[in-house]
């Protein structure tokens, strides 16, 4: 039963480090996109 609960936390964890992360890997592979969309 712990074992279920940790890992479901664990998971959580990685997807909101995943979340938090690729945004920023978009914005600085596509410098210019997110640049129009600021203005916007």
């Amino acid at each position: 039963m712990l074992k279920k609960v940790s890992n479901i936390v664990l998971l959580i964890i990685l997807v909101t480090m995943l979340g938090m992360t690729v945004p920023k890997i978009i914005a600085n592979s596509f410098p210019a996109i997110s640049q129009e969309s600021m203005i916007k």
